[in-house]
This record gives C-alpha cells, sequence and structure tokens, in this order.
C-alpha cells in the first residue's frame, strides 16, 4: 500500500510507492489498510489479516484495539497479538529483516517482535532505555542512543547472518552489530508475538508493549539494504508524522 503526501522541507519524498515486495515478505500487517482488519464476530476485530501471499493473521488478545488513524493501540497490561508455530517464522540459517511502526509512550520493557523463550530464538526488545536484538542468548545488536519512546519510530532489524547486523532508526542506520552473529540454524517449535512474549501461551504473555504499533513487516531470506529499509520507511512516514 502506498500513501502520497508529497515532498517534505528538506526534499525528501513522504509517501506514496509500495513496499519492498518479494517472496521473503512472509508477513505484511498494516492497520491503515481495512484490508488488514479481520473480522471474526470480534468487536474489536480479534485479528489481524496478513496482507503478504503467505497469509500469516495474527490473533489479537485480551482487547488489543485496532484504530482507524493507521495503528493497534496495547495497554501493557495483557495485551498481544500471536500466531501459532510457522515454519515462515524459522529463521533457519537465512538472513532477515524486521521492520515496524511503534510508538511506546513508557520506557518500560517491551518485547516487540519475537519468536523466542529463553534462550532460544529471536526476539526485538525495548529494554533499559534501549533497543535490542536477539538471537538466541547473543544480544547482536544494541542501540541507547536514539530515542525510541514517546513518538512514532520506524525501527527495522537486518541481519546478513555472513556479514553484519543492522539497526535503523526512521530510515537512518542507527548501529552495526554489537554481539557475535548466531550462525546457527535457528528454528523453534514457539508462537510468533507482537507485544510481549511466551513460549506457546494464547492467554497470557510477558512485557507487553504499552502504547501503538502500526505496520509491520517480515522478509525470511534477506536482509534488506538501506535503501530498501528507506523505501519502506518512506511509504508511511507522512501517516506519522516524520
Amino acid at each position: 500500500m502506498g500513501i502520497n503526501i508529497g515532498i517534505d522541507s528538506d526534499g525528501h519524498f513522504i509517501g506514496g510507492g509500495e513496499v519492498v515486495q518479494n517472496d521473503n515478505l512472509v508477513l505484511h500487517l498494516d492497520p491503515y489498510d481495512y484490508g488488514s482488519m479481520g473480522e471474526n464476530g470480534g468487536t474489536p476485530p480479534n485479528y489481524i489479516r496478513d496482507l503478504s501471499a503467505y497469509e500469516n493473521d495474527f490473533t489479537m488478545i485480551n482487547g488489543a484495539d485496532s484504530k482507524s488513524e493507521g495503528h493497534w493501540s496495547f495497554d501493557g497490561t495483557d495485551d498481544f497479538a500471536y500466531i501459532i508455530d510457522d515454519s515462515d517464522f524459522d529463521i533457519g540459517t537465512n538472513d532477515f529483516t524486521i521492520q515496524m511502526w511503534i510508538k511506546l509512550t513508557t520506557t518500560d520493557t517491551a518485547y516487540i517482535f519475537n519468536k523466542w523463550s529463553p534462550f532460544s530464538g529471536y526476539l526485538m526488545v525495548f529494554y533499559s532505555g534501549s533497543m535490542r536484538c536477539r538471537m538466541n542468548d547473543v544480544y547482536v545488536n544494541v542501540d541507547s542512543v536514539k530515542t525510541w519512546t514517546g513518538n512514532w519510530v520506524n525501527v527495522a532489524w537486518t541481519c546478513d547472518r555472513d556479514g553484519s547486523t543492522k539497526l535503523y532508526h526512521n530510515g537512518v542506520l542507527a548501529n552495526t552489530d554489537y554481539g557475535t552473529i548466531v550462525t546457527s540454524a535457528i528454528n523453534t517449535s514457539y508462537y510468533t508475538y507482537i507485544s510481549g512474549y511466551s513460549n506457546t501461551s494464547t492467554t497470557a504473555t510477558t512485557d507487553e508493549i504499552t502504547g501503538y504499533v502500526g505496520p509491520v513487516l517480515f522478509y525470511n531470506g534477506i536482509a534488506l539494504n538501506e535503501n530498501q529499509i528507506n523505501q519502506n520507511f518512506n511509504v508511511y512516514r507522512g501517516i506519522y508524522g516524520i
């Protein structure tokens, strides 16, 4: 989906176009697109429809709320979204990219996106004032310089298993590497969660998001380059006031 907003004061393109499309895009959730607002009789709708070709719909739990303004709301207490164990989210030895819009309204620990349980799998978490990316028991990227709370932020984590991990903040490279990349296969039987983590629970998680989540993209098999990260960022930045 693309929203044609225009050009900002610095001459940067805002909105329009499409997110990077390829066979590696296994998840595309977009609350600004009503096609992603599922309805199973729930009020609010109780699942999020995946717009990718893989149909990886996420179930919303405990009142995680959808909004017409282009975000989902999470109360930090028991709101989360999940999909049961699916091989589309097993990264094996693949490169991968997670890119999503978030607005954290507290500085509390918040598990953003993960298929993880101590200490196997992968996760992206806001913890102790920094955005952290973890593979198994290793933090492979950490940034505590950029501001990750209080405003809408586009966060992107790319991992080239033969090269480096990169963490982007609003399309700008925030950090490259931190720990040693895990090159062995990472395949788990855990569920994949947005907001909080568990291993296979459909009723409760730990350290949920307090705030909002916008579009979510997951690519399994490719580490997007900086131009591609910015292509995805620019599609939505005007919506979120960046």
